[in-house]
Parts: structure tokens; sequence; C-alpha cells
């Protein structure tokens, strides 16, 4: 069962001294079977937008 999710894409490319020139990125979170998903799809260095890091966390029981 999947719940809400959200998409933000940069509007505009970003680069740091000691990384690769990023052109493109979008991130994904929603809830998948009850689990937090991120993740991260970027274009960099004259690649297209592609899969670059992704992650799912699990609700631990709270006090």
């Amino acid at each position: 069962h999947d719940g809400p999710k959200i998409q933000l894409a940069m509007d505009q490319g970003y680069s740091a001294p000691s990384a690769k020139i990023v052109t493109a990125g979008q991130r994904l979170y929603g809830l998948v079977e009850g689990q937090l998903f991120f993740a991260y799809d970027m274009a960099a260095e004259g690649q297209t937008l592609q899969a670059h890091i992704w992650s799912s966390l699990e609700r631990q029981a709270g006090e």
C-alpha cells in the first residue's frame, strides 16, 4: 500500500569546489508499505538524469 509522496526538482544546477558539476536533480519522498522512502536522481558531468542514491527507513517503536 503506497501512501502520500512529494517530488522536488531543481530548477538550476550547482557545483562545489570539491564536487562534480550537477546540472539536474530531483528528490522523491514517500510512504511505501509503512516505510519512509527517499530517492535522489541527478545529472552530472554531461550525463542524463539517473538514479544516484535511495533509502528506506522503518518506524521504530517509541516509549
